[in-house]
């Protein structure tokens, strides 16, 4: 299984989606049953589901306390957040401002 950073150096310059999420969730489960379908509509973003109660350090070192979290990345630096948002919309909007974007800047 690869890293997270291998992971992130994989995609290169790509935009990087991940959905932090758990099982026990209602919301996330909710985010799912959409999250699913954005491969096939977004092919050139690369998108990721991370389990939280499997993946503590992620957790830790990106501050998640609310789910359902959504994550962008892009050259491997985060530049959007999504907390305890479940709105499709939303995501779909900004995958659009960032998936050829070559001016983003990383957030805090």
């Amino acid at each position: 299984m690869n890293t997270f950073a291998e992971k992130m150096k994989e995609a290169g310059n790509k935009l990087v989606v991940i959905d932090f999420y758990a099982d026990w969730c209602s919301p996330c489960q909710m985010v799912a049953k959409w999250y699913k379908d954005l491969p096939e509509q977004y092919p050139d973003v690369i998108f990721c589901k991370v389990n939280i109660d499997e993946a503590e350090n992620l957790v830790e070192k990106f501050n998640i306390a609310t789910i359902p979290h959504i994550l962008l990345f892009k050259d491997g630096q985060k530049i959007e957040i999504q907390d305890n948002n479940n709105d499709k919309n939303t995501l779909k909007k900004n995958i659009e401002i960032y998936k050829e974007d070559q001016s983003v800047s990383k957030t805090k």
